[in-house]
């Protein structure tokens, strides 16, 4: 029996939101709430969003899966998310973040998601830590 794997789907953590919530001014990544809902994070290059329920809800991502056939996501996180601008220690501080949160959601389901990581390309010998 065959299975179809979407090997690029990007996901933010729901963790990730909440923290940048509180500290995105750190990283440069703001998150701003619209009165109507929307939720929109920003990077020293651009606005992105609105960030949809599908991005951060498990739920709301399987029952998608379930309707477009995927058996599987690799999950990995939006480009948004990969911090190249920061200095290369907090940068590696919230990939950490990133990869610690995708991968406890591959360990709590691997029937469904499968996790792939992000490192801080710009420091070599922090994205092969990262790795290790």
């Amino acid at each position: 029996m065959s299975s179809c794997v979407d090997v690029h789907s990007h996901f933010f953590p729901v963790a990730i939101l909440e923290h940048l919530r509180r500290e995105g001014a750190r990283y440069r990544t703001p998150v701003r709430t619209e009165a109507d809902g929307r939720v929109f994070i920003s990077t020293p290059e651009r606005s992105y969003g609105p960030i949809g329920p599908g991005f951060c809800d498990l739920d709301v991502r399987r029952a998608f899966m379930k309707t477009a056939g995927i058996d599987t996501q690799v999950l990995l996180a939006p480009p948004f998310l990969f911090y190249y601008w920061l200095e290369a220690e907090a940068g590696l501080e919230i990939v950490q973040m990133e990869n610690d949160a995708i991968a406890d959601v591959a360990r709590g389901d691997p029937e469904h998601f499968v996790g792939f990581a992000t490192v801080p390309l710009q420091d070599v010998r922090l994205s092969i830590l990262e790795c290790e």
